[in-house]
């Protein structure tokens, strides 16, 4: 309908996220820089998360998933600062 290609969604946010890194901002600049939470579940999103953004915002997922997700986030940033980003306390279905 739009024409998007949703072939590859890890290259697609990479570029994404590229683009808002280095995209103009010309309004009122915020006390402190907001944090980019991305909607990641499998292993390679949650690394990119990690490395690009500041954390993943998990929804609807079991508490394994959730611990998974955690020792992901342990490995060491590539990236955005120096702390392990904000918790990922998403929501979780038991």
């Amino acid at each position: 309908m739009r024409r998007h290609d949703y072939r590859s969604p890890l290259s697609t946010m990479r570029a994404y996220l590229k683009d808002m890194h280095e995209a103009r901002f010309d309004a009122a600049q915020p006390e402190y820089d907001p944090s980019w939470l991305l909607a990641a579940l499998g292993p390679k999103m949650l690394d990119l998360s990690r490395n690009l953004a500041d954390g993943a915002h998990p929804y609807l997922v079991t508490l394994q998933h959730t611990a998974e997700a955690c020792d992901l986030r342990r490995r060491p940033l590539a990236r955005r600062g120096a702390g392990g980003g904000p918790d990922d306390g998403g929501e979780r279905k038991a």
